[in-house]
């Protein structure tokens, strides 16, 4: 317990770090991009420039605050998409733009003690910050507009154990963050989506809602996967923004006919189904959830926890797939060697001994209504038996 506590104080530790480090990054960018060398030009006009850009900034970094901790207090969707937009990539500018003129002015600094004097032109051109602005804004456009789309993934693994039918179809959705996230139209493309392959059972690993969603939209995304079909119903797990929201998540989910399993099992058609309390909460150990409760191995075993964490322990055990979310995959460039810091795995498929884990990118995003390389998704996963 002790090793637990202490590996969750580093990590906690090492993501203030990491939230220090971005907003360094984020103060140096506006610093950076300041339009300080104004040569030739009066002191006078020179301040009405500076006050001209910090207003701008200020604008845009409220604006950017505003479209994170202050979303569900706006009730305009034209208001709530231009916000998220301009949040998007006003994040991206000014924190990989930063970077990039970061890494520039090392460039600078190493040519200067050489003899290359037109690379160092180039380099230290304003048309080189130019181009990284037009680059950063294009990357931004690019993870705002990844971010309204979602796509299907199907993934088809095999047990050793025999099955009441000849496989089962699988749904799986989680960290739709409805609001920042998904929106009521991305909602609608889900349950379309989703009713479309006609699933066995439906899966939800967390994050659905968070402490962003306004009431109204806790309501439309609740009803709207209340009416997603399937034949032997929705099954879910509540994530860590869930409980962020600080009240009975669960109470809300069983109100639209979704059963919630916290650190419970049930049995459905043949199949076992374990859904985990949230990994930041006081939850059994998985050794004590299979020690208390009769669970019948020689069915499919399928387990729900929004973390893709403690999969070694589980797997220790004749469990056949474990689904996770949380991750969002790599929602941000370059983040992956971070999130794979945090979690037992970051996205896809893999295999802890004999045991499949899939962890999926979601299908919503947190923070930024923006993600990019990784893409939206719900997935479809086939459990083929023994033949």
């Amino acid at each position: 317990v002790f090793i637990i506590a202490l590996g969750g104080i580093i990590k906690m530790i090492l993501w203030l770090l990491l939230m220090i480090i971005i907003l360094c990054i984020l103060l140096s960018g506006i610093v950076m991009f300041f339009p300080f060398n104004l040569k030739g030009k009066s002191k006078k006009y020179s301040a009405i420039t500076i006050s001209i850009y910090a207003l701008f900034q200020i604008i845009l970094l409220g604006n950017m605050i505003g479209s994170t901790m202050f979303f569900k207090e706006i009730s305009n969707v034209y208001i709530q998409n231009i916000m998220l937009f301009f949040a998007a990539i006003y994040f991206i500018v000014i924190t990989y733009g930063s970077l990039l003129l970061l890494i520039r002015k090392f460039l600078v600094f190493l040519l200067k003690k050489t003899k290359k004097k037109k690379t160092l032109e180039v380099i230290n051109s304003k048309k080189i910050v130019g181009c990284i602005l037009i680059l950063m804004s294009v990357v931004g456009i690019l993870g705002y507009t990844n971010a309204n789309k979602i796509n299907v993934k199907t993934y088809e693994i095999s047990s050793e154990k025999e099955l009441d039918k000849e496989n089962y179809d699988i749904v799986m959705i989680t960290d739709t963050h409805m609001g920042t996230g998904a929106n009521k139209k991305i909602v609608d493309d889900i349950v379309k989506k989703t009713n479309k392959i006609e699933p066995d059972f439906i899966f939800l690993t967390g994050d659905i809602i968070d402490e962003n969603t306004s009431d109204e939209n806790v309501n439309y995304i609740l009803d709207a996967f209340s009416k997603m079909k399937s034949k032997y119903g929705i099954y879910a797990v509540l994530g860590n923004h869930e409980i962020y929201r600080g009240g009975d998540e669960g109470k809300l989910f069983k109100e639209h006919g979704i059963n919630i399993l916290q650190d419970e099992i049930v049995s459905v058609s043949g199949m076992t189904i374990v859904g985990r309390k949230d990994y930041y909460t006081e939850r059994k150990e998985f050794r004590e959830i299979v020690s208390t409760n009769e669970i019948n191995f020689s069915e499919p075993v399928v387990v729900l926890t929004h973390e893709p964490l403690e999969y070694k322990s589980i797997s220790k055990y004749n469990v056949d797939l474990v689904l996770s979310g949380h991750t969002h995959g790599e929602q941000f460039p370059g983040t992956y060697i971070f999130v794979k810091m945090a979690n037992d795995m970051v996205y896809g498929l893999g295999k802890f001994n004999n045991m499949n884990a899939i962890v999926s990118s979601g299908a919503g995003e947190w923070g930024f209504h923006y993600t990019f390389p990784s893409k939206n998704e719900i997935l479809h996963i086939k459990i083929n038996g023994k033949k």
